[in-house]
């Protein structure tokens, strides 16, 4: 993530679900108050650090 509502600096949270309405679950290993919070869609994708350096701003992770 880049900065905005999940870090000043940058780090990585987890995607880990979503509610009926349509928001994101996130694992935020920086914060247990915005891990127990449903966020808008718009505003991870808005925040999501656009460099690919480490092959992202997304990674999926699978069974």
């Amino acid at each position: 993530m880049g900065k905005g509502h999940f870090t000043s600096s940058g780090h990585f949270i987890v995607l880990r679900g979503v509610t009926a309405g349509g928001k994101i679950l996130v694992a935020d290993p920086a914060s247990k108050k915005r891990s127990e919070q449903a966020w808008d869609l718009s505003i991870i994708l808005n925040e999501a650090h656009k460099s690919a350096e480490a092959g992202g701003p997304f990674w999926i992770i699978s069974q």
